[in-house]
């Protein structure tokens, strides 16, 4: 336990407790992070849908669109929450209709550039292998 206290409150408790009463700013962090990969795939030309975060503390945004892939089409699943006031990404790549068959899943923090760099380099890296050349 991070308390130290050798008959300590559990520490899950406390956070349970503070969250309860405290206002959530999840959202907002939420949307701010999400604001920033819109203007990313705008600028990029990316066609996608968004689901926008609701206000509670169990929220998140979506990002998803549908490429190509060498034999079925491809679903690429990008979900933006937030962990101790830092939002993270988790992407989910697979075939459309299966999330079941996972192609190569992601998670991390995208408030520090280098985190926000290593999701812009996966979602590269998955527009890349599924372009079609004319």
């Amino acid at each position: 336990m991070k308390s130290g206290n050798p008959n300590p409150t559990s520490d899950l408790f406390m956070i349970l407790e503070t969250k309860r009463n405290s206002a959530s700013d999840s959202c907002q962090i939420v949307s701010d992070a999400s604001s920033w990969l819109k203007s990313e795939l705008k600028g990029a030309d990316v066609k996608f849908q968004y689901g926008a975060c609701e206000n509670d503390l169990w929220t998140f945004s979506s990002f998803t669109f549908l490429r190509d892939g060498d034999d079925e089409k491809l679903a690429f699943e990008l979900k933006i929450a937030e962990i101790s006031r830092v939002p993270y990404a988790f992407i989910d790549v697979h075939a459309f209709g299966k999330p079941q068959e996972r192609r190569f899943p992601f998670f991390g923090e995208i408030e520090s550039e280098d985190g926000k760099n290593k999701v812009l380099h996966y979602i590269a890296d998955f527009l890349l292998s599924t372009e079609t050349s004319e």
